[in-house]
């Protein structure tokens, strides 16, 4: 640190010193194993996937495949480009090692949590999976009287392009065609999700009739689940009984918490179905 200080070899010098190997590297002559973490797309290549290289190689032109979490095949294809950032853009690279964090194109079906690999590999990488959608909203055309005068882009083609290209990098929103073809449904995470979605399309010219929320329902062993949100509430003292009647009567949800927030207030905790 006592030499000339023109940039910042020294520290990066001591990163390489101090900060041990990625453990993958230990790996590198093994089958290529990568686990995606991030989906993406791009206008060229299509369809991208992220993740740290966790053994072996892959280069463009190597044939692999995606498994799911449980070891179940995918697809199989062919790597068509390596991508890695190289400074602040990522730029095509000769060859991924264990320990890289890359960007593979050519698949066209695998998607976050499943596992990139070499053909004999069976055993996926172990993963969280990907929470369900917990609400649904349907799409659909304005058909109103006053239709045409907030946007440009009404008809229902353009509509369900637009939510495709947004469910091809968004993982938590799926998209269903209804059987008259002039509306879709499209669940998600979420109203908060909802909304942003609905206001970026307002904003690229997009006129929408949206529904109300549903609440999505599953069954499993015959029973039937609902989505469960963590509600935290603030509220004076003196109102304190009323929302805890309101949250474990009416909403059916369980208190996990209630504690002073101070000024006279107190912090109420729980869990609340949210069809309830």
């Amino acid at each position: 640190m006592d030499g000339p200080r023109t940039d910042l070899s020294a520290m990066f010098d001591l990163i390489i010193e101090h900060v041990p190997a990625p453990k993958q590297m230990e790996r590198i002559d093994e089958p290529f194993e990568m686990l995606a973490t991030t989906l993406g797309a791009d206008p060229f290549i299509g369809r991208i996937l992220t993740g740290r290289v966790e053994a072996g190689r892959a280069k463009a032109g190597d044939t692999i495949k995606a498994m799911s979490r449980n070891g179940d095949k995918v697809e199989q294809f062919r790597i068509s480009k390596v991508l890695a950032f190289r400074g602040l853009t990522q730029q095509p690279i000769d060859e991924a090692v264990a320990g890289d964090i890359v960007t593979i194109a050519g698949m066209s079906k695998a998607t976050v949590a499943d596992t990139l690999a070499a053909l004999e590999v069976n055993e996926a990488i172990q993963a969280k999976p990907i929470d369900p959608p917990t609400i649904s909203v349907t799409f659909g055309i304005n058909d109103s009287p006053l239709a045409g005068r907030d946007g440009n882009k009404v008809q229902s083609r353009v509509i369900r392009d637009r939510l495709m290209k947004e469910a091809e990098t968004n993982i938590a929103i799926k998209i269903e065609d209804t059987p008259g073809g002039d509306a879709f449904i499209v669940s998600g995470r979420g109203e908060l999700q909802m909304g942003v979605l609905i206001e970026n399309m307002r904003r690229e010219g997009f006129e929408l009739s949206i529904s109300r929320p549903r609440v999505i329902f599953r069954e499993e062993n015959g029973e039937r689940l609902e989505p469960i949100e963590e509600a935290i509430i603030d509220v004076d003292d003196e109102y304190t009984g009323a929302v805890v009647e309101k949250l474990t009567g009416a909403r059916k949800g369980d208190l996990v918490e209630m504690k002073p927030a101070g000024h006279g207030k107190t912090r109420i905790v729980a869990h609340v179905p949210r069809g309830a």
